[in-house]
């Protein structure tokens, strides 16, 4: 199994200590480049309501997207380790 768009990924190492709070976390590979990746984070839409009472989109975690090596990350297979 490779690494395409839409896969599951475990975050297992990172290039600085001050990351580590980034370890065992897991992203949604968007995009697959030749030694690197761009991932956004595995967690749910966040709403609020506004002041005039609609249901609005607070925090899109897909808008938020990192660059991540290959060898920084682990194919989940499928099915496995909800994240939210």
């Amino acid at each position: 199994m490779s690494i395409v768009p839409g896969s599951r990924c475990q975050i297992i190492s990172v290039h600085h200590r001050c990351f580590n709070k980034a370890l065992g976390r897991v992203v949604i590979v968007v995009k697959v480049l030749e030694n690197s990746v761009l991932a956004h984070d595995d967690k749910p839409l966040t709403y609020r309501t506004n002041r005039a009472g609609r249901r609005v989109v607070s925090n899109d975690p897909r808008c938020i997207q990192t660059f991540y090596g290959l060898e920084q990350l682990r194919l989940l297979p499928y099915g496995s380790l909800t994240s939210y």
